[in-house]
């Protein structure tokens, strides 16, 4: 069986991609009818809402591990691939014929090829798993969990940041090292939560009985930990850059500590603090309407049954369990994949950061409407004039892109042909969050941005990103020591 001999596409292979991938964009925008949004409509009032929480309690209802195992080895044996006899590398989302890997987790034989120890072994960075007081995953109490991982380069600098993944992704961005040192004089680290990344690897591999892909746990355990070391490690300043639902989560465990030693401010990058009405059941999670109680008591029956599969990934119908034509096929773009090529290339580990048949549990569809409502009831719109200014004080950075998928018009937010619109949130909604739930935030618009911010091309990252943040990190740096008389 042959052995690769390079993992990375040529140029040319890059610049065909991408204006294939304009020319759909132009044909997509052509075909596009216009978009029907879903009006608040109050669905169920406010008090019939609170009675059928009352009616329906959910607390420890039981769940069957058996469905959560099924789909996990599936999106286990989707996203490992073989390179077939003919010797094309197959198990990316680039159209044939293949003479470049761009980041898919090959075998030869019967070892598996991990893009993941190559990147961090390229750029330096080594693993730590993390210490936890507790040790369960919020809404279950059958599992063992495997602790987070943190990823540390070489200490360079006294300023930490560290980067923090959404929702099926991992801490992967190394090539982005020497920017953030650069720009910033900061070390860019890495975390894995609990049930993410590497630390769901590990547990997987350890053979853990069932294991809900990326159940989010909000209890903050992570965040504390990841701190603690940072600090031990000789960190000064902290900044926790936090995507998508991590800037959920990050948000609930601000609002209820008090600011945390060493944390110098958070990026808040594409939170997940408004769904679009597609991703919540055609509902808008807004406060005081009956979807909103609508809403929270779906978020309560959703908890009931956490192992519970609502949707998976994968672009296309396979069986269960998927047949070697199925696992080895070349499956269509999917948003990171595309995210990833586009503006520049990074290479992701697909065991890691898996991009097909990946679940969404019902469990995490619960707790992410239930963290959402929770934040909207502790921030009330009145501001601080409600009951004293309970925000969080800790200075923060949000970053976005101009509209999402909601808008009516196709061609917003299309820049040179790449779509640069959220696929999960209304951006503007999200923009008027922030001054309630932050004290002291700045709000940049990225235009070439997409819902991770960090696969944005270098010279985005660099004017639109790490320059305002170094501006914010300046006006809140510690003046100088004075000298004695």
């Amino acid at each position: 069986m042959p052995t690769p001999t390079s993992r990375a596409p040529g140029p040319q292979f890059v610049a065909q991609r991408r204006g294939e991938e304009a020319a759909a964009v132009r044909e997509r925008a052509v075909r596009a009818g216009p978009v029907r949004h879903v009006r608040d409509v109050n669905l169920v009032s406010p008090i019939l809402g609170g009675l059928l929480q009352k009616l329906f309690p959910c607390r420890a209802c039981p769940w069957s591990s058996e469905t959560v195992a099924q789909a996990e080895q599936k999106m286990a044996a989707l996203n490992v691939y073989q390179i077939d006899s003919s010797g094309k590398l197959p198990g990316n989302h680039l159209a044939p014929p293949l003479t470049h890997d761009f980041n898919s987790n090959l075998a030869t034989g019967t070892e598996p090829y991990h893009v993941d120890r190559e990147q961090r072994a390229e750029y330096g960075y080594s693993e730590l798993k993390l210490e936890l007081a507790r040790s369960s995953l919020h809404g279950l109490t059958a599992y063992q969990k495997e602790p987070p991982v943190l990823l540390l380069p070489p200490k360079t600098s006294d300023t930490a940041v560290l980067f923090c993944p959404g929702f099926g992704r991992c801490a992967d961005h190394f090539e982005l090292r020497p920017l953030f040192k650069e720009q910033l004089d900061a070390d860019l680290c890495g975390l894995d939560f609990a049930g993410y990344g590497r630390a769901y690897a590990y547990a997987r591999d350890a053979g853990a009985p069932h294991l809900p892909y990326n159940m989010i746990q909000a209890t903050g355990e992570d965040y504390t930990a990841a701190l603690e070391q940072l600090r031990a490690l000789g960190y000064s300043r902290i900044v926790l850059w936090c995507n998508s639902t991590a800037g959920l989560t990050v948000t609930l465990w601000l609002s209820s500590v008090a600011a945390p030693a060493g944390l110098a401010a958070v990026v808040l990058d594409s939170p997940a603090w408004v769904f679009q009405p597609s991703v919540l059941f055609g509902l808008r999670n807004r406060l005081f309407s009956g979807n909103y109680c609508l809403l929270k008591w779906v978020a309560s029956l959703l908890r009931c049954v956490p192992g519970l599969v609502l949707a998976t990934d994968e672009p296309y119908a396979a069986s269960d369990p998927p047949t070697d034509a199925e696992r080895f096929a070349i499956p269509e773009a999917l948003w990171l994949d595309t995210a990833a090529l586009l503006t520049r290339v990074h290479r992701f580990d697909r065991a890691l950061s898996p991009q097909r048949g990946k679940p969404v549990f019902a469990g995490y569809m619960g707790k992410m409407i239930g963290i959402q409502q929770e934040l909207r009831e502790r921030h009330l719109p009145c501001g601080p004039t409600c009951l004293g200014d309970s925000r969080i004080a800790v200075p923060a950075l949000l970053l976005t892109v101009r509209v999402g998928d909601e808008t009516e018009d196709p061609l917003a937010g299309v820049i040179d042909g790449i779509e640069h619109r959220d696929p999960h949130l209304v951006p503007s909604l999200v923009r008027s969050l922030l001054p309630r739930f932050y004290a002291d935030g700045a709000s940049v618009v990225v235009e070439r941005g997409h819902h991770e911010m960090l696969l944005a091309s270098e010279e985005v990252i660099q004017a639109e990103m790490l320059a305002p943040l170094r501006e914010l990190l300046l006006a809140k740096a510690p003046p100088p020591p004075t000298a004695p008389a």
